[in-house]
């Protein structure tokens, strides 16, 4: 009988068949990743599933230390036996729950998981909430959550319009040769199949003139089925979960109530995926018949646990003139261009760090952040970043 979590995938073939799966996929989620993680310290890898990515983060950073994550028994014994670095292990623990000591972790990271958290949690949605916030309370003041999951359109309830191919298969209900638009259908009736009212509502329209078939639905509820459409052949494990909670705005609302200062919030697409399985294969328009870009794939999130008292964000207020700034227009004398110029009081000169390359090129040193990149003078900058 299989778990109510979820986590029991099965007999072993099915686990080798879920686990090659994951791993095609896995190096690619660690590269987009890894660069939000810290290169030292301890790192937990939660719901590590096959083990590969944690392997990887561990081969990538000898000298940290990184601990798959598993509710799963029969995961956690595989990856031991199949992976031994001095600077990996594996546990059981319930990525929703404390599994380490409070402020103990320099990173935490989720690839794909927290979403099963929601789907088998009874759909609730501030599931996700609770986990982050006990995965939060584990790390240390400038430790690092980083986040890979699937992620709700901003628009999510708007009204779409999908076209789906009826002549890539049959009319059956078998998923394994049914047609796209055959399939779509039988989602439109199972998805988030373990609720008591499973489905959404769904309208079908006339065909368009090659006979491909029109709904209309939400766009979250397109999104669900695009993102899943090719994963025929546990279809009816893939139809009980719900692979959308948050938005990107969603997601940085949390981070920024956790106290975690955000680092990225980044809605992508996985380029693989636009090109074998999204080109080609649906139309979908908004309102008017407006062309609608591919669901994001994914969202990449990182936040940094900042210390107590200390700020998470920049906000920008609306403010009266400012009246110690001074407006002045200077002309160039060999271009005639004029120049304006917001002049402070005093006389101050920002130093940036420059070499010369060897075509005798200057490049400069600077980056993104506040403050500037100037040499700083003594006293911890605002954001606490360190100097250039």
């Amino acid at each position: 009988m299989e778990a109510r979590d979820g986590s029991d995938r099965g007999d072993a073939r099915a686990y080798d068949r879920y686990l090659a799966a994951m791993d095609a996929a896995m190096r690619v989620k660690i590269a987009v990743t890894a660069a939000h993680l810290p290169a030292a310290g301890t790192v937990a890898d939660m719901g590590m599933g096959s083990g590969t990515g944690s392997d990887a983060l561990a081969a990538l950073y000898p000298r940290l230390e990184v601990v798959g994550v598993d509710l799963d028994p029969e995961m956690v014994e595989r990856a031991r036996q199949r992976f031994d670095r001095p600077n990996l292990r594996f546990v059981m623990g319930d990525i929703a729950e404390p599994v380490f000591d409070a402020e103990s972790l320099d990173g935490v990271f989720d690839s794909s998981v927290i979403h099963h958290v929601t789907s088998f949690g009874g759909y609730d949605h501030d599931a996700a909430r609770r986990a982050c916030a006990a995965q939060a309370a584990q790390l240390r003041a400038g430790g690092t959550l980083v986040i890979r999951d699937f992620v709700a359109p901003e628009e999510g309830e708007r009204a779409v319009i999908l076209a789906l191919p009826a002549d890539d298969g049959d009319d059956s209900d078998d998923p394994a040769r049914c047609s796209t638009a055959r399939l779509f259908e039988r989602f439109a009736g199972e998805f988030r199949s373990l609720h008591n009212a499973p489905g959404f509502p769904t309208e079908r329209l006339e065909d368009a003139p090659d006979g491909w078939r029109r709904y209309r639905l939400s766009e979250r509820h397109a999104a669900e089925f695009l993102l899943r459409k090719d994963y025929r052949t546990d279809w009816v494990k893939e139809a009980r979960e719900e692979y959308t909670y948050f938005t990107a705005r969603g997601f940085a609302e949390v981070f920024e109530e956790l106290g975690l200062r955000l680092l990225a919030c980044t809605p992508i697409r996985n380029p693989w995926i636009v090109r074998n399985r999204f080109e080609g294969r649906f139309r979908w328009e908004g309102a008017g018949g407006a062309f609608l870009e591919p669901p994001a794939t994914h969202v990449i999130v990182a936040g940094e646990k900042v210390a107590a008292g200390a700020g998470v964000r920049f906000r920008r207020r609306p403010c009266g003139p400012v009246g110690y700034l001074e407006l002045e227009g200077w002309r160039d004398g060999e271009t005639g261009q004029v120049l304006d110029l917001v002049r402070r009081p005093e006389r101050t000169l920002d130093v940036l760090p420059f070499f010369l390359d060897e075509d005798g090129d200057p490049l400069v040193l600077a980056r993104t952040s506040y403050p500037r990149p100037v040499l700083l003078a003594g006293g911890p900058a605002l954001d606490g970043s360190l100097p250039p």
